[in-house]
């Protein structure tokens, strides 16, 4: 997986693979982000942006996953957007990692 650094911030980067079925990912994802789609936003008690939820094959091609970048503001809520993982893990399988 990929850090990315800028000038202020470090981005940190949670995946859930492999995923079996784009639509039912998505189904999910839509279900606990209701309104939003690519990228889904978790978002704080003040509306500002934690973690960016994306749903693609770009990392191993052929290979659906779950991406949550989490804002370099938020660098260490890991928790909250694990918690989120595992309840789609829960539903959708695949494995949970991160990019240490």
């Amino acid at each position: 997986m990929l850090s990315i650094k800028t000038s202020r911030y470090v981005v940190k980067t949670y995946c859930l693979s492999p995923i079996q079925s784009r639509s039912a990912a998505a189904s999910k994802l839509d279900e606990m982000f209701p309104g939003q789609s690519k990228p889904w936003l978790l978002k704080d008690s003040t509306g500002d942006v934690m973690a960016y939820f994306d749903l693609d094959d770009v990392d191993v091609p052929g290979v659906l996953t779950i991406s949550a970048d989490i804002s370099g503001r938020h660098y260490n809520c890991d928790a909250e957007v694990v918690s989120l993982l595992q309840r789609l893990r829960a539903d959708l399988g695949g494995e949970i990692a991160n990019d240490a």
